[in-house]
């Protein structure tokens, strides 16, 4: 399988809070000495009650949720951030086409889809004009973009800045694909959603560049701070792994341009890495669900979970934790699996005391943002179903305090108006909940789709 060569599988007493026990050899000093490393570097020295130490109201019992995203190649937590949200593409849009006219020396783009409708022309031609004045321009897009928009879109770029295919990038051809490698390739995606600006302004969140998304109900931010530094890491290697060469400049180049605020607060980015031997989000996600405390809030268009997060999340439930899950009452493509497989285990989780906020908008939501006891949020690319989860490369923001949460909270209860609380009645339509051969038959497409 492909991965990239600098990131290591973390030790399996890391992997061990998804993967099930003795499934080899553990590491425990590594772990202890990066969980005191966190503890006293990330999370201060002072003592909040038996939570122990805080930073910014942040338990330090979430370090280890900060080693397993370390470790999954999303580096060190940093403080001193902030953000802005923007909860329609129309506001979005606008934001970073303001940005990219202020760019002065370089612009990076890793999207999944760069449309050629009249948003995608419109964010072109501003690329061109910043690439004509001299700054650096480079646009990372998912290879898929090929196959449904004109080849030339893509290829006339290249007469301005350097635009490139991500997975399949010699040639743009499968001519010379390594059997085994080609089926990797084809069902792996780059669905990240990443922009870098003169390393003092990223964007980050579920919005691709089309005009899908002025139509969509949809969620991305801004950031500002150290966190930049750390998407635009996150960008280099990329661009490396899927160019098969070096940056233009230097890191210096990029890197130690963003300025902490004093009132900002800490985040991280999380990655999934395509490696089939483990998932850094389902590690990330399994541990969240095991130690919430009071609440977790899901928003998600699509809800096909493994068994393992499902009855982690039901657990969490029937421990007395407040869980809420909202998700569309119709999705927006292969509208009859992915409706089958939203349907699959919400009854279960109903059953286990959980709320289930059915989106019923007539404009689909495409958010994907989770929220726990009011101070950890992750907002980003990431589904909640398998292809997210392990087979594509995602980039999702670890956003921690009480002070950001409250602000995602107000996202989550914006939405709330226009959901109706899964019933009763409800289950008994389900024909995919009730029938067993139906049951099964979409319980297998889990891990297809």
């Amino acid at each position: 399988m492909i991965s990239y060569p600098e990131i290591n599988i973390p030790p399996l007493s890391r992997r061990g809070l998804f993967l099930s026990a003795g499934s080899g050899g553990r590491k425990p000093l590594r772990s202890l000495l990066c969980i005191l490393f966190l503890s006293l570097s990330l999370f201060g020295a002072s003592a909040q009650g038996d939570g122990g130490t805080t930073v910014k109201g942040l338990p330090s019992y979430y370090a280890p949720l900060c080693e397993i995203l370390t470790e999954g190649g999303g580096g060190l937590p940093v403080d001193g951030n902030s953000a802005e949200f923007y909860m329609e593409g129309a506001d979005f849009f606008r934001e970073l086409e303001k940005s990219i006219s202020q760019a002065r020396e370089y612009i990076h783009i890793e999207t999944y889809k760069f449309g050629s409708d009249a948003l995608g022309q419109k964010i072109l031609s501003l690329l061109k004009t910043k690439a004509l004045e001299g700054v650096e321009v480079l646009l990372l897009y998912d290879w898929t973009c090929r196959t449904y928009e004109p080849p030339y879109y893509y290829d006339d770029m290249n007469t301005y800045f350097q635009a490139i295919p991500f997975n399949i990038s010699v040639g743009n051809s499968l001519i010379n694909v390594k059997p085994l490698d080609l089926a990797h390739r084809i069902s792996t995606r780059d669905h990240r959603k990443i922009v870098t600006i003169d390393g003092k302004k990223a964007f980050c969140g579920g919005m691709n560049i089309t005009e899908t998304y002025l139509v969509f109900r949809d969620t991305h931010m801004s950031l500002q701070g150290p966190i930049v530094d750390e998407l635009e890491k996150s960008f280099e290697e990329a661009w490396t792994y899927a160019s098969g060469r070096s940056m233009p400049h230097s890191s210096e180049f990029y890197l130690g341009k963003s300025v902490p605020e004093v009132d900002g607060f800490p985040c991280q980015v999380g990655k999934v890495i395509v490696d089939g031997r483990w998932s850094t989000m389902k590690s990330a996600l399994a541990w969240i669900f095991d130690n919430a405390k009071t609440s977790i809030r899901i928003e998600s268009p699509y809800f096909a979970m493994d068994k393992v997060l499902v009855e982690k999340l039901a657990g969490a439930a029937r421990r007395g934790v407040k869980v809420e899950i909202m998700v569309p009452e119709k999705t927006d493509t292969f509208q009859f699996m992915l409706d089958a497989l939203n349907r699959l285990d919400l009854p279960l989780l109903k059953d286990a005391g959980a709320t289930i906020q059915m989106y019923t908008e007539s404009r689909f939501n495409h958010t994907k943002m989770i929220l726990c006891d009011e101070t950890v949020g992750i907002l980003g690319s990431c589904n909640l179903d398998e292809r997210s989860l392990r087979r594509n490369y995602e980039a999702s923001i670890f956003l921690y305090g009480e002070g950001i949460l409250s602000r995602m909270n107000d996202i989550f209860e914006a939405d709330l108006p226009f959901c109706h609380i899964m019933t009763d009645e409800d289950v008994t339509k389900n024909k995919y909940y009730k029938n067993p051969l139906l049951r099964g038959a979409v319980a297998a497409l889990r891990s297809l789709l």
